[in-house]
């Protein structure tokens, strides 16, 4: 039972998890600086802020054209119609009228107009053949436009152009339809006859020549509603534009007959005038007008007109799509134009920030000496001690102490003298601030007790060490030397070179420590140093230490901050914090005088002078530092020495370290040699690489 429980719940919990990673508002953990997520500058700021006014003046722009709906995007297309398929069209529900006339009503003996509806089809013959048969038609009645039978809204217009006293259509039933070889062709014909026997042989016209100087100045005028999409135009009222076109004209000859095939569209809009669009659009049907062929012959009096018009469907089309700029499109502009704003300010500003980036994390967390070489000729040959020269403790602190500069003549602070004193040959010759923390850290390896010359070596190591500062002026003189095209290393002891090789040997140390391998590994030792050194009663009592406590006072914050650094607060601008500062460092440093030092304290005062701590092998290597070849190699394969021989071992103690010296005789063995050499080779190079691991900076 209790395992079917435990597999429901293992069962919950892995849905649960699934369902959980479907959130698309998931946190980012990430590090922070100084409480935040991203590290801020002033050279980025005032760049931000310049980018920040184009986005919102390029904003405000794209506003109001997203509000006015201004250059909307329209695309026309054209397209055919399969007219064999298409269904039959009636132009007049589309507000297409036409009117026609010559400008007076013709008189019967003359002439006459006339209004068919044309149609054909085809027909299955007894042999079972198709054939084209027109079928009978009946003509329209025509009679005076007036104002009303002609369908346009602007009535006054029609009485200035004089359509009123054309002729129009009574009825508006007609349609067209396919095309010659279609199944249905249907088309309308108008005609304007000449008084004859084709118009009707009971009448009795007038001759030939009355006729013919009567149309001899007349105009046949074809006037007609026409259609123009409005393109930027939003009211369903006004997005088509009805307008009276009067593009076919001809001139009327008695002896000439003229023709005209007359086309008319049936175009499409397709609209997306939403300011917020997810796709919908809005249909929209009208007529055009743009396709019409004339042509004339020779008349003749089997024709018997003069003049005719054939209204067809026409299989070509215009395709409107019209979109307007919408809210989704402003998001995206104002989007992208922000995103490649930004891409051009981190071309300027990325390179500055990531060097001032890491110029902060390097001053928080490295240090740099102040000055490496004391400029005395005289002390060439002699050891450089510091130590206090008005005894246990200063009196003052002079300014150029307080500011942690050096007096140029003196080359350390004032209230520090340097003693010469002489010492052995090991000692000669040590004016470098590294070759000499090198002897200090060989003599405060076998110190017991500390001494007040020593309490001063140990301040002035203090004093020596100061924040690395690597300032946007540095970062300007780094871009316009184009140090980037220079061999900084080889240039490391130049001035010029100097801090900006610093920076990027702190910027590559800095990398190492966050390598993953090492954070965890670290970690790891510090969990195994913790179950080592700490009970198990311990650990439980380190759980609920009050700086776990969130309180409301201001006590509860975490007092592991920056703001009270000691080496900040060592180059303070203010001279009285650095003054206490300086004697709360004295002080402290003097409660060692007298005592014996701990293993943990020695360590502690080697660790200021020297990069790793490795007694082991430093031991070993002072051992074997004067034996020979023969005897080396023993001592590492672990095999007995020759009884004959002789080895005599002198330790000198001197005042800063232990040398052990060795001088031996011996007789070297040829055939000993020849046994162990291949195996002193592999330990030779494995001590290489372990010395290598152990030597401070100032030998590189």
């Amino acid at each position: 039972m209790q395992d079917k429980m435990a597999h429901n719940n293992a069962c919950k919990k892995q849905m649960k998890d699934k369902f959980k990673s479907l959130d698309y508002f998931g946190q980012t953990v990430t590090f922070t600086y100084d409480g935040a997520d991203q590290f801020k500058t002033t050279f980025g700021a005032s760049v931000s802020l310049v980018l920040i006014l184009i986005l919102m003046l390029f904003g405000v722009y794209k506003f109001v054209y997203l509000v006015n709906r201004w250059n909307p995007n329209v695309i026309k297309t054209s397209f055919l119609r399969d007219l064999k398929e298409e269904p039959a069209f009636r132009p007049q529900d589309l507000g297409f009228d036409f009117a026609f006339g010559i400008g007076e009503e013709i008189p019967a003996n003359i002439g006459k107009f006339s209004v068919k509806q044309i149609e054909f089809e085809f027909q299955k013959q007894n042999d079972g053949q198709l054939k084209r048969i027109k079928k009978p038609s009946e003509e329209i009645e025509l009679t005076s436009c007036g104002t009303e039978l002609f369908r346009y809204e602007d009535k006054q217009e029609i009485i200035d152009l004089e359509i009123d006293s054309m002729k129009c259509l009574k009825t508006n039933d007609y349609e067209l339809k396919g095309n010659y070889y279609a199944q249905e062709y249907k088309y309308l014909e108008l005609k304007l006859w000449k008084c004859g026997p084709k118009l009707d042989p009971t009448l009795k016209c007038a001759n030939e020549t009355v006729i013919k100087k009567y149309f001899s100045d007349k105009t046949f005028s074809f006037a007609f509603i026409n259609t123009q999409f409005v393109l930027d135009s939003y009211d369903p009222k006004e997005r088509l534009q009805y307008f009276i076109d009067d593009s076919l004209l001809f001139e009327v000859e008695s002896q000439r007959v003229k023709k005209a095939n007359f086309y008319v569209q049936k175009s499409e809009g397709e609209l997306e005038d939403s300011l917020l669009q997810f796709g919908q659009s809005e249909l929209i049907e009208f007529h055009q007008v743009t396709n019409f062929k004339s042509y004339d012959d020779e008349y003749t009096d089997d024709d018997g007109y003069m003049i005719a018009i054939y209204i067809r469907f026409d299989r070509t089309y215009d395709n409107y799509e019209r979109k307007v700029y919408g809210f989704l499109e402003f998001l995206g502009d104002v989007g992208g134009l922000q995103g490649s704003l930004i891409s051009i300010g981190m071309f300027f500003v990325g390179f500055v920030a990531q060097r001032l980036f890491f110029s902060k994390i390097i001053k928080k967390i490295y240090q740099v000496r102040k000055y490496e070489n004391f400029e005395n000729q005289g002390l060439n040959n002699h050891r450089t001690q510091i130590y206090p020269s008005n005894g246990p403790a200063p009196t003052r602190l002079d300014d150029s102490m307080l500011k942690g500069t050096l007096d140029p003549e003196v080359g350390a602070p004032q209230n520090y003298q340097l003693i010469q004193s002489k010492v052995t040959d090991e000692f000669k010759g040590v004016t470098n601030i590294k070759e000499q923390e090198q002897s200090l850290q060989k003599e405060f390896k076998f110190k017991d007790k500390i001494e007040q010359k020593d309490i001063g070596n140990v301040l002035f190591a203090f004093l020596n060490r100061s924040r690395f500062s690597y300032t946007i002026q540095d970062i300007i003189h780094y871009i316009m030397k184009c140090m980037c095209l220079r061999n900084i290393e080889e240039n490391r002891r130049r001035k010029l070179y100097k801090r900006h090789f610093l920076f990027d040997k702190a910027q590559e140390k800095f990398g190492q420590e966050l390598d993953a391998i090492r954070i965890v590994k670290t970690l790891r030792k510090f969990k195994m140093l913790a179950q080592a050194l700490l009970s198990q009663k311990h650990r439980l009592v380190l759980k609920f230490q009050r700086q776990n406590l969130i309180e409301t006072s201001s006590s509860s914050s975490d007092s592991d901050n920056n703001n009270y650094d000691t080496v900040r607060l060592m180059e303070n601008t203010n001279p009285l914090i650095r003054l206490v500062m300086f004697g709360k460092l004295k002080k402290m440093m003097t409660g060692f005088s007298g005592k014996q030092l701990e293993p943990l304290e020695r360590n502690m005062m080697r660790g200021m002078f020297i990069r790793k701590l490795k007694d082991f092998a430093e031991d070993a290597r002072n051992l074997t530092e004067n034996q020979t070849l023969l005897e080396r190699l023993k001592g590492d394969m672990g095999l007995p020495t020759k009884q004959n021989s002789e080895i005599d071992h002198s330790i000198v103690n001197v005042s800063q370290g232990l040398v052990v010296q060795k001088s031996k005789k011996f007789q070297d063995e040829p055939d000993l040699i020849e046994d162990i050499i291949q195996g002193r080779e592999l330990l030779q190079q494995n001590q290489e690489l372990e010395d290598n691991n152990g030597i401070d900076d100032w030998k590189t």
